[in-house]
């Protein structure tokens, strides 16, 4: 008689292949779990050195993405060492949670503050890496973000007792490093594609350091009179210089704001508007507002001398004719600078 499927010699081949297959699962889930902890322990990594060696960026950019100023300071002073915490918890398998839950929460954070920030027309530089990799913020950002958010809840979702395989360290690390250096490269080659060509092998997103001498320029202003940095720093008031788009939703509903500046603090600060492409500058805008000191850039080359974007952008000269602030992107930082200017001349 024929053993039963349930029982004797032939029911051992099938729970044999099941628990094969049981463990080869639990395998792959342990690679994947390995591989999400070491691409994630070495992305906060660099992302808190980088931040620690740019502290002075890392604080603006908290500004830049609209927190205000008492309380950019501090964030951008503990976030990296929040990311180098977390960093080191993933690498430690008794800790791995923590750190993928820590991941998690970060990364969430990170995707609805660029969300928000696009949503309302702006694209600050994001200084993920402080000075080892900065650039203006964009839906691609919220794509890379949203990847690691799912590694970082796989990590989190093993549980806190998650034990996880070991071996293969190197290779991963290795394998990881190779995805996110050339993912960083595809981004870049991205928007150089995408760049204006005059604009290509220019602005490198590195702003000009505090202290640097301002590069001077000549423009025309409405009237086709030229006009350069030695008229606009007349050598008693601050310079602040705005950079705008015509193209730039922001920039536009800026304007009135910036009306508003240049005729509360006249006798403070000299506020100037650096528009371009001047072909496409809406002059009509510009006298409902009543804005003075408007000068016309051709494209946008003051903007990359400055190692700004078209806008809205904002630097401070010092009247010695010296950088006086790290550049601020978007309404929110630009109005934190004009009160930073002010402060500076009491």
């Amino acid at each position: 008689m024929a053993p039963s499927p349930a029982s004797g010699e032939g029911a051992l081949p099938g729970k044999f292949l099941q628990q094969s297959h049981s463990h080869v699962n639990l395998a792959l889930i342990d690679l994947a779990v390995l591989f999400a902890r070491l691409l994630l322990a070495a992305v906060f990594a660099v992302a808190g050195l980088g931040k620690l060696m740019d502290p002075k960026g890392s604080r603006q950019a908290m500004r830049d993405f609209g927190l205000p100023v008492w309380l950019a300071n501090p964030v951008g002073i503990v976030l990296p060492v929040v990311e180098l915490s977390v960093a080191v918890l993933l690498l430690d398998v008794s800790w791995a949670w923590s750190g993928g839950v820590g991941a998690l929460a970060l990364l969430m954070a990170f995707i609805a503050g660029i969300a928000v920030n696009i949503a309302k027309g702006r694209r600050p530089n994001c200084r993920c890496f402080g000075q080892i990799h900065s650039r203006p913020v964009g839906w691609r950002a919220v794509a890379r973000n949203a990847v690691l958010a799912l590694g970082a809840g796989l990590v989190a979702g093993q549980g806190p007792g998650y034990d996880g395989i070991k071996i293969g360290a190197a290779g991963v690390i290795a394998l990881g490093t190779i995805v996110w250096l050339t993912l960083l490269r595809g981004e870049h080659r991205a928007e150089l594609e995408t760049k204006p060509a005059h604009a290509q092998g220019t602005y490198t997103g590195i702003p000009l350091p505090i202290g640097a001498p301002a590069p001077d320029f000549r423009l025309p202003n409405l009237s086709g009179e030229m006009a350069g940095l030695s008229n606009l720093n007349d050598g008693g008031r601050s310079l602040v210089l705005i950079f705008t788009d015509p193209d730039c939703e922001s920039c536009n509903a800026l304007l009135p704001k910036i009306a508003g500046w240049q005729q509360e603090y006249a006798q403070e600060l000299r506020i100037a508007i650096l528009s371009g492409p001047a072909h496409k500058t809406d002059r009509s805008k510009i006298k409902q507002y009543e804005l003075t000191d408007v000068l016309l850039q051709k494209e946008y080359e003051v903007a990359e001398a400055y190692q700004t974007e078209a806008g809205p952008a904002a630097v401070l000269v010092m009247p010695d004719g010296t950088i006086g602030s790290d550049t601020a992107t978007g309404a929110e930082a630009i109005s934190a600078l004009i009160s930073d200017a002010l402060l500076k001349r009491h």
